[in-house]
Order: C-alpha cells, then structure tokens, then sequence
C-alpha cells in the first residue's frame, strides 16, 4: 500500500493527505500534553515538598477519589481548612469574638 502511494506521489506531484487513525492522533496529542506538563512542573518554582515525593509529571500516581485526595493534601472539608476561609461557623477564634 505504502509502494502504491509512493508511485502515484511521484508521477502526479500533488499532495495527498492520508488521514492519521484517532488513536495515534491520541497518542501524539498524550505525549505532546506530558512533555508540557513535565517542562512545566520542572522549571515550576513552587511545591518543593511535592517535588520530592513526584519528581516529575506522570499518570502512573493518578488518584480519581477525592476523598484520598483531600487527606493527602489536607485541603478539603476539613474544620482547619475551612476556617481559612472563613467557611466554618464552628471554629472560631477568640480574635473574631472580640469588638473593637
């Protein structure tokens, strides 16, 4: 097949497009989207203690329950966490009691 359109590129010289199939489309795009993602991560200044544990992007680690997620990175409907942002009426300080 590949001899049959190297024959019909050279003695018509036009262009003939070929589509690619979805899955090496995938592909290309999966592996263009981690070299950013690994580009990114290293030249990233931040999350220096992330960085020790994950040296570099990768799916490998990839974590889709946000519950383990929340007690990994301690942000999420925890009282502490809330509090922050003003979000919990259970905890408060003695700073937000006092009138002035």
């Amino acid at each position: 097949m590949a001899d049959h359109f190297a024959k019909i590129a050279s003695s018509c010289g036009a262009d003939m497009s070929m589509p690619a199939p979805y899955s090496y489309v995938k592909r290309v795009c999966k592996e263009f989207l981690m070299n950013e993602w690994n580009s990114y991560w290293k030249n990233s200044t931040t999350g220096k203690r992330t960085k020790e544990i994950l040296p570099s992007a990768n799916l490998d680690l990839l974590i889709s329950n946000k519950y383990v997620i929340y007690l990994l990175t301690n942000h999420g409907p925890f009282p502490a966490y809330l509090y922050r942002f003003i979000l919990s009426v259970r905890v408060v300080s003695k700073e937000m009691l006092t009138i002035t």
